[in-house]
């Protein structure tokens, strides 16, 4: 796949790879960025003048506002081809939203972004992918069911010095597994973190060749029904609205305003009908149908997990939870895994939510 990189942005990533600082536009200086979409009055939805393909960047399965949106044909109405490109390795998304391989990308909180951040590169958060409902049981530690059944493993303080897998090393979850383990006297440095993709967890589970896995729902029940773990600690308890994942946009789509509201608009629709089947259990079989074509999970049990409580929540308005990005920031910072000050509410840019709500109006 080759992309055209704007003038700025090469300048940028030579100067990026030579150590040299880096002052980046503001958002609203580069092209129509924040200052021209907040000039933008919304009013009804309309498709773009001509349809656009955007590439989307996500860890396999885990889109599920979009995937929503696509079997809705929310992004088609707004004459948008959207091309999913799963990406095993989420470190991998950030670079490539900076060097055009991507338009879009679905990334958690993780210190390869937070440091391009701090380098100036044109990189914004503008959506909530996923963040932890209170109460809920969307995220889980689960322990391998062999050291579960042998009381071996049947709370966080058994977790010293064991191989514990997670979707990214370091990563939000990181994040949560430290708060989790610091209740009972020890940090995430204490265990061996293994970083293997949420869709893979069960299988590393079930041939032992991790002790416990770091997994949100519908993984976490498919472990449960293969008998290859148990949970032991859920997460919302530990860290309550977390911020966990968001939707990046680049240097393009900043100087393309309208390709992000269009984008968020279409989103927010698709973010909405999870919501409503994930808060009121409405049309719960359609959503986990469209859900398990794309997390590789049966719809059955997906649908199990809506009716459970164990889904993710997604802000239906879109909004980030900024508090929660500063703090898992300043946890890198303090670990050495992010270079120099960053600040949450300058890589958060609300404008494209803001847009959509005032289209679509309250959230029912």
């Amino acid at each position: 796949m080759t992309r055209r990189v704007s003038r700025w942005l090469l300048l940028a990533l030579l100067a990026l790879g030579a150590g040299l600082p880096i002052t980046a536009p503001a958002v609203g200086a580069v092209g129509a960025g924040a200052a021209g979409a907040d000039s933008v009055a919304p009013g009804p939805l309309a498709p773009l003048p001509q349809r656009t393909k955007l590439v989307y960047g996500v860890p396999p399965g885990v889109a599920f506002a979009v995937y929503v949106g696509l079997e809705r044909g929310y992004f088609d109405e707004m004459s948008l081809d959207i091309e999913i490109e799963h990406l095993t390795n989420s470190a991998a998304i950030t670079p490539n939203l900076v060097t055009g391989q991507l338009d879009l990308g679905h990334n958690s909180a993780a210190p390869g972004t937070f440091n391009a951040v701090a380098r100036g590169l044109p990189i914004r958060a503008i959506l909530d992918t996923s963040h932890y409902a209170p109460g809920g049981r969307s995220h889980v530690i689960m322990a391998r069911q062999d050291l579960f059944e042998s009381g071996q493993l049947q709370g966080v303080e058994q977790l010293r010095g064991r191989r514990v897998a997670l979707g990214s090393v370091p990563g939000g979850l990181s994040i949560d597994l430290d708060l989790a383990l610091r209740r009972v006297g020890m940090t995430v440095e204490d265990v061996e973190s293994v970083q293997i993709p949420f869709v893979e967890q069960v299988a590393a589970l079930a041939n032992s060749s991790v002790d416990a896995a770091v997994t949100l729902e519908p993984f976490a029940m498919r472990v449960a029904e293969r008998g290859a773990g148990q949970t032991i600690q859920y997460l919302n308890d530990v860290y309550p609205n977390h911020q966990v994942a968001f939707v990046m946009i680049s240097n393009k789509l900043i100087e393309r305003p309208e390709l992000a509201r269009a984008f968020a608009s279409a989103y927010l629709r698709g973010a909405r009908d999870y919501e409503r089947a994930r808060q009121f259990g409405q049309n719960v079989e359609e959503i986990a149908g469209f859900l398990s074509k794309y997390n590789q999970q049966p719809a059955q049990l997906v649908g199990s997990v809506f009716r459970n409580g164990g889904m993710t929540a997604i802000d239906p308005d879109g909004r980030i939870n900024v508090e929660s990005v500063q703090h898992d920031i300043n946890w890198y910072r303090d670990r050495k895994y992010v270079d120099g000050d960053v600040s949450a509410s300058a890589f958060v840019d609300s404008q494209y939510a803001d847009y959509a709500v005032a289209a679509l109006g309250p959230f029912r």
